[in-house]
């Protein structure tokens, strides 16, 4: 949808139009709604973005309202009885606090962006987390993650449109998170649609708005990292591994009986193996610019080797 957006703003074509208006379709027919609210969402905040300081405002929203008005005509057919069983379904009518209680996710979760198993795993039957596993990780890679640390923080923006993103990954982000704000919109506010959904399934837009930051710092990656964001990114990694292997430690010091300590250190191992390998090949390949092509291939070789460890035990 944003690829065809892109587009048409490149070169004004009907192809480009077909393209925004069938992928809309297609997500509306997909059957995952929630989702498809996203997508919407996203794609009518991307339209205001771009076009707000455009010469052709006007005319740009126009055509753009009309692709997206057409994609709902399109899917009537499906969209229509699903409004009419969302009414009369009980998720209007059903308190939904338990679920956001569940599926609001707690700061301690942000642990699960370096190790997604540290509070076990259904596939070993050592899940001791609350609510579903999969509902409740914020889990993006390591590379990803040290890429992506490279560009949401930084004051200068080094490519188009990278504070947009900076500040949709932070505010997406902050809405799969327990906080005060996020509870006012969600439960408070009591707003159609958005007030019945899993929340935590935000974390769609969260990784989206990360590929594309991720993709920016392996943009930079040829070019070196500055000095002082590394120090940054080191520092931040380090500090948050050595805070996830104590918590635990201290747990079990407080109480002997409990032994969920040794799923959590044990489930640090690889991820804090595959983090202090990925700094120093960012650190190495900055010094001797000569050995980027190699990083790369290494920094590649890291993701899809964690990615398949992760995907081999879940999909179990």
């Amino acid at each position: 949808s944003l690829s065809a957006i892109e587009l048409f703003l490149k070169k004004p074509k009907g192809a480009w139009l077909v393209l925004l208006t069938t992928s809309l379709t297609l997500s509306i027919l997909s059957g995952a709604f929630q989702m498809t609210f996203y997508v919407y969402a996203f794609t009518i905040i991307w339209i205001l973005y771009r076009v707000w300081n455009h010469n052709l405002r006007a005319r740009y929203l126009m055509v753009f309202g009309l692709a997206i008005t057409t994609s709902w005509f399109l899917s009537a057919i499906h969209l229509i009885p699903s409004i009419e069983a969302y009414y009369h379904s009980t998720r209007i009518s059903t308190d939904i606090k338990y679920i956001i209680d569940d599926y609001l996710l707690p700061l301690s979760q942000m642990v699960t962006l370096i190790a997604p198993d540290y509070y076990g795993n259904p596939a070993t039957y050592n899940h001791f987390g609350h609510g579903f596993y999969h509902e409740r990780l914020i889990w993006l890679g390591i590379v990803p993650l040290l890429l992506l640390l490279t560009q949401v923080m930084r004051k200068k923006t080094t490519a188009p449109h990278q504070r947009f993103f900076q500040l949709a990954f932070l505010g997406t982000l902050s809405l799969v998170l327990s906080l005060p704000t996020t509870w006012f919109l969600l439960y408070t506010l009591k707003l159609p649609l958005l007030s019945t959904m899993t929340p935590s399934r935000m974390m769609m837009l969260v990784t989206f708005v990360a590929a594309i930051l991720s993709a920016y710092g392996i943009e930079e990656y040829w070019k070196g990292f500055p000095k002082k964001i590394l120090i940054w990114i080191t520092g931040s990694i380090g500090l948050a591994l050595i805070v996830a292997a104590a918590i635990p430690l201290l747990i079990h010091y407080r109480d002997e009986t409990n032994f969920t300590y040794m799923i959590s250190l044990r489930n640090l191992v690889i991820p804090a193996a595959s983090s202090i390998t990925a700094l120093l090949i960012l650190w190495v390949t900055r010094i001797k610019s000569t050995l980027r092509n190699t990083g790369y291939m290494l920094l590649v070789t890291l993701l899809l080797g964690n990615s398949f460890l992760f995907a081999h035990k879940y999909l179990y």
